[in-house]
């Protein structure tokens, strides 16, 4: 396996409507976009590129840059592309922008990664355009960054050497509740006095882990293996860092703002707005309902974004899931199978990651535990790794050669109509 930033896998997103008729999207470490299986489809003009995403049981596909901008390309029958068009005529080859504009300025003005026993800086960011992301951090190193614009969030750790805690920002910025208070003072002193001239900086450490969208790669010197980071980067007054999902014949996007947006298919009120049963081809802001005066409540502070078949849902900044759209399978998580026009809060709490299969969900909480809900193959295959049939309620997923202990300290997962994957913090 390549071990260079311009070949190394930063991300894979699988599409299409059966596994003998399925494509993948292939997102690199230097920002490109790579394109398995979907034929007819030209992705070479992609760069700088943080995320992809590819249809449950469908044929098109978006990204979103490292500036915000949002890109789709594939079939559009539906508007699913966004670009205020619709109908196989207007299926798209290439990739188009979404919309226009920058949904966020995220250029980083200054950046280094420092090693801390030599002190040797391995690589400088000076252009002011460049983005500091996709970057290759061994266990010993900070990456130290101008924070005058950007904040950056926690997350988990894949990596097994450190433990799953807040990420370590030695900026006197607060993140979640806790300020660097692993390291000493004299510690401290010594970045500061190796950053002359920057009073606005903030360093990422390889101690608790960090959670968002833009990825780093660290090693583990001791055992040998490299793991996976993401930095969420977003504008300072911002809430997320953009984000877009694919469902059937649908897409949702996230903005910086933490507002979200859709376009394509409505059938199933997929959308979250007032136009059931009407495609629309340019993005609408997802609505949470209207008011006693029929005016529109948006739907705010989201974090996280994901998409199924004729279904959405988002996590929230305080750790809740919202779905809307077709209940068929209880895949909204809200007890029934009903359909639902807006986003209804689902009944779990202090979620961090969401994922969405064509006709199920997985959420995993804070304390590293999993949960599903949703279609399930069968009970005795079953996809949601509950030990039993389709629910509708959030269940927490069970793991282990025999099945008989719940599943524990998973740091990501992926679902597809009959198989789901789950990384845990080992590796």
């Amino acid at each position: 396996q390549a071990t260079d930033e311009n070949n190394r896998i930063i991300q894979a997103a699988i599409g299409g409507t059966s596994y003998s008729n399925s494509y993948e999207y292939i997102l690199y470490a230097n920002g490109t976009v790579g394109n398995r299986g979907h034929s007819g489809i030209d992705l070479s003009s992609l760069n700088n590129v943080t995320q992809v995403a590819a249809a449950h049981n469908g044929y098109f596909g978006a990204a979103v840059k490292a500036d915000g901008t949002v890109w789709s390309w594939g079939d559009n029958a539906n508007g699913q592309i966004g670009d205020g068009t619709s109908g196989t005529a207007n299926n798209k080859t290439t990739p188009v922008q979404v919309g226009s504009g920058s949904s966020n300025a995220m250029n980083v003005r200054y950046g280094k990664i420092r090693n801390r026993v030599t002190g040797i800086t391995r690589k400088i960011y000076n252009n002011p355009t460049e983005i500091i992301s996709n970057v290759l951090l061994s266990e010993d190193e900070d990456l130290i960054i101008d924070s005058s614009e950007i904040t950056i969030s926690q997350s988990f750790s894949l990596l097994p050497a450190v433990s799953k805690t807040s990420a370590v920002l030695i900026s006197g910025q607060i993140i979640d509740g806790r300020i660097a208070d692993y390291y000493k003072d004299s510690e401290i002193s010594d970045i500061n006095s190796n950053n002359a001239g920057y009073e606005n900086f903030s360093v990422i450490r390889p101690k608790g882990g960090i959670y968002g969208i833009t990825p780093i790669v660290i090693s583990d010197s001791n055992s040998g293996l490299s793991s996976l980071l993401r930095v969420s980067v977003h504008p300072k007054d911002g809430v997320a860092m953009p984000q877009v999902a694919a469902g059937s014949t649908h897409m949702i996007a996230l903005k910086y703002d933490g507002t979200v947006w859709a376009w394509g298919n409505n059938n199933n009120g997929q959308l979250g707005n007032t136009s059931i049963g009407s495609s629309i081809a340019s993005p609408i802001q997802v609505m949470l309902d209207v008011d006693g005066e029929n005016n529109p409540i948006y739907l705010n502070n989201i974090v996280q974004v994901a998409a199924g078949t004729n279904f959405s849902a988002v996590l929230d900044r305080d750790g809740q899931v919202w779905t809307w759209g077709e209940g068929t399978d209880g895949k909204l998580g809200l007890g029934d199978t009903g359909n639902r026009q807006y986003p209804t809060k689902v009944s779990i709490t202090d979620v961090v990651f969401i994922t969405a299969g064509p006709r199920n969900m997985f959420a995993i909480r804070a304390d590293g535990s999993l949960w599903a809900w949703g279609y399930s193959y069968s009970a005795q295959e079953s996809s949601l790794g509950t030990n039993g049939g389709s629910t509708s309620v959030p269940t927490r997923v069970l793991g282990g050669a025999s099945g008989s202990a719940y599943l524990s300290d998973v740091v990501y997962v992926t679902a597809g109509e009959i198989t789901t994957y789950a990384i845990k913090s080992n590796g």
